[in-house]
């Protein structure tokens, strides 16, 4: 209960430096996963003269998963792009 919580937050507290990042949710690490799995898509594809379009799709991949942590990419705004491109008619 109550005391567990507390005894865990001091814990926390004290485990933690200045500089220390914390992830407090599971949706938060697997959009750093996302990222970093697409910036090692980025060196492969550099690596392998891959063209520009491809390497520039695994930027932006990498860059909205950490816009969605930083508040500065909404879950709308990435709904919106992903259904940009469909045509629905009435």
């Amino acid at each position: 209960g109550k005391l567990h919580t507390q005894i865990f937050k001091q814990i926390k507290l004290e485990a933690l430096s200045e500089g220390d990042v914390v992830i407090d949710s599971q949706r938060q690490y697997e959009l750093l996963q996302r990222a970093s799995e697409s910036l090692s898509a980025v060196q492969v594809s550099v690596r392998n003269k891959e063209s520009l379009d491809i390497i520039a799709l695994d930027l932006q991949d990498a860059l909205g998963a950490l816009g969605e942590i930083t508040g500065e990419v909404s879950s709308e705004d990435v709904l919106d792009r992903m259904f940009s491109g469909f045509c629905l008619g009435k």
